[in-house]
């Protein structure tokens, strides 16, 4: 069984050392320590994705072909746009939220002076009608009936 050092981990699956050891530490990625190295197993780094699972050997002191880092390279620089694309619009759509708020709150508080309006339109009409009523009975009365009438509204 094929074993790698940190340092030879990183280089073939292109992470850093620091990386494999915070992976390490978390219990992400399992090692086996001698003496001060850790080292870590290809059926590890296999099962935890980091170097293709085909059964091809890490490549040692290689960069790879030069087609397959071409390959990388776009397939990071497409990543990259996409990543700053998505930038743009999480910082487009960030302040939505508060905006919504905003109108909601807008659109409350008119409701509730509408319906405040409405209430008093419908309290002034009572009273007009109301009004009316008494003028329309008082025209119509007596004298006695008028003072009967009068005394009975101041009451």
């Amino acid at each position: 069984m094929r074993t790698y050092t940190t340092q030879e981990a990183a280089t073939a699956t292109g992470l850093s050392v620091r990386a494999l050891r915070k992976r390490i530490e978390r219990g992400q990625l399992r090692a086996v320590q001698h003496g001060r190295y850790w080292r870590l197993p290809h059926a590890e780094l296999k099962r935890a994705g980091l170097v293709p699972s085909e059964g091809a050997q890490l490549p040692e002191g290689t960069e790879g072909t030069s087609d397959g880092l071409a390959s990388l390279l776009a397939d990071l620089e497409a990543t990259r746009a996409e990543n700053v694309r998505l930038t743009q619009e999480l910082v487009r759509l960030r302040p939505l939220p508060v905006q919504v708020d905003a109108v909601t709150e807008d659109l409350l508080r008119e409701r509730a002076e509408r319906q405040a309006a409405e209430a008093r339109a419908e309290v002034e009409a009572s009273a007009a009608a109301e009004a009316r009523e008494w003028r329309s009975r008082l025209a119509v009365a007596g004298w006695r009936e008028r003072r009967r009438l009068l005394r009975a509204a101041r009451c």
